[in-house]
């Protein structure tokens, strides 16, 4: 009998295996409050959907259920921050200010073993500071048709450039692989939020992130919507007819009904609305239901 397996479901308190826990609050709720993997770090206390702060109360990227909708948690930018709620927030750290990709792409320094939970690899692009590929992915090449794909758990600092960051993984590796093979690291979408309402914004590189309920001062850490109903600000008419209920974000945050494609124009999705409003309700809030990541 296996005695270290812990399959009943808990409703409060924390037990901390060193592991990504998933903890059900119960409430007087029809559906209870869920935190899913990344979870409440020990010793901190609990924050409500709509509450900022600049605590860090979750591991980035955990993952809120409550009243049929998902939250993420998220950090602000430290230059932007988001200026108000229901215009979407994009991710600022998937570009430098350079306008190359913030990713490492280098290789191991050394041989890594079969279920090793570190890894260690050369950055030549910039310096990055402590834990900042934190809640993020990392691929590795084992062999020209083999790769492997792993969420990252934390990182070291690097004050300058080209020298080498060690990785911490939530799993270890599966096989070993060589020194020299190809790879990837990329941030956590989530670990630099920002206000796509701000100008100047690198409009062109905008991957709307979330929909956030309360504005966020710089560094707070926040829950920002991903998915079910919410409010959205319209960029542009709205006509009646029912079958035109599919929605796109617009350049500025707001959302638009989803035109046909044209060359070069491809907006992201954003969901679609759920009621039928006047005629052109530009300006005026919208119930929608938003479909970012659930």
């Amino acid at each position: 009998m296996r005695r270290s397996q812990i399959s009943a479901g808990r409703l409060v308190g924390d037990v901390d295996l060193g592991l990504e826990n998933t903890r059900v609050v119960g409430t007087v709720k029809d559906q209870a409050r869920m935190d899913f993997p990344g979870g409440r770090i020990p010793g901190r206390s609990v924050q409500a959907i709509d509450v900022t702060g600049l605590t860090q109360n979750y591991h980035i990227g955990t993952r809120r259920r409550q009243d049929q909708r998902t939250f993420h948690y998220m950090r602000a930018d430290a230059t932007y921050g988001i200026e108000r709620s229901y215009w979407s927030a994009a991710t600022a750290r998937q570009y430098k200010d350079d306008d190359s990709e913030d990713t490492i792409q280098g290789v191991t320094v050394g041989d890594q073993v079969e279920d090793s939970v570190t890894l260690v690899i050369l950055d030549s692009n910039a310096s990055h500071v402590l834990d900042f590929f934190a809640g993020g992915w990392v691929y590795v090449r084992s062999s020209s048709a083999e790769i492997q794909f792993h969420r990252i758990r934390s990182s070291t600092a690097q004050a300058t450039t080209g020298t080498s960051v060690t990785l911490t993984l939530w799993d270890p590796l599966s096989r070993a692989c060589a020194a020299g093979v190809s790879m990837a690291v990329f941030p956590s979408p989530y670990s630099a939020v920002a206000s796509c309402r701000i100008p100047g914004f690198q409009s062109y590189h905008r991957v709307h992130i979330c929909m956030p309920i309360t504005p966020v001062a710089v560094l707070e850490y926040f829950w920002g919507q991903t998915w079910g109903p919410t409010y959205a600000v319209p960029s542009g008419v709205f006509p009646r007819a029912n079958y035109e209920a599919r929605l796109t974000f617009s350049y500025d945050g707001g959302v638009n009904l989803e035109q046909t494609v044209a060359a070069n124009m491809v907006p992201q999705r954003a969901g679609y609305r759920l009621f039928d409003y006047v005629d052109d309700p530009t300006g005026a809030l919208i119930l929608m239901q938003l479909e970012i990541a659930p």
